[in-house]
């Protein structure tokens, strides 16, 4: 049942952010490391996809993989695809259970609309932030989402 209401609050956070106008986006929905979007943790299902848009040069939108509650190391995977055209970014940013900041670095292997990825680990206990954001001054476009899609290896 907790991993049912998980994936249904998610969802429905999901649901209702692809509706609304960009400016709700930029009112702290996922636009900081504090107000991260929950990609995964030990009660949601081994995949998930999200897509949004960036809005604006300054838009960034930051994601979490959750394993404060978690018991084992966990290997994952993270693809982001940008819209054609369009050169985004992934930076990773590896938090211990005391929230202290471990690492942190940019991931940038393609051009515009060109996907990019990493295969890493969460350890349990600790978390990994993903901030995807624009390469360019006009790599962006409120109109047409990315996809990042989290895959769960172990």
């Amino acid at each position: 049942m907790k991993k049912f209401m998980s994936i249904f609050v998610l969802t429905t956070l999901l649901v209702f952010s692809l509706g609304t106008s960009s400016s709700f986006a930029k009112n702290g929905f996922g636009d900081t490391l504090n107000t991260a979007l929950e990609l995964w943790n030990p009660n949601f299902s081994d995949t998930n996809t999200v897509s949004l848009p960036i809005d604006d040069p300054n838009d960034s939108d930051w994601y979490v993989v959750n394993n404060t509650n978690g018991s084992v190391n966990v290997s994952f995977s993270v693809f982001l695809t940008p819209p054609s055209g369009i050169d985004l970014q992934l930076q990773i940013v590896r938090v211990d259970s005391n929230d202290r900041i471990i690492s942190t670095h940019y991931v940038n292997d393609g051009g515009p609309g060109e996907e990019e990825g990493v295969y890493t680990f969460v350890s349990s206990r600790d978390k990994v932030y993903f901030r995807v954001l624009s390469v360019g001054p006009s790599d962006y476009d409120p109109n047409r989402s990315y996809t990042l899609q989290f895959k769960k290896s172990s």
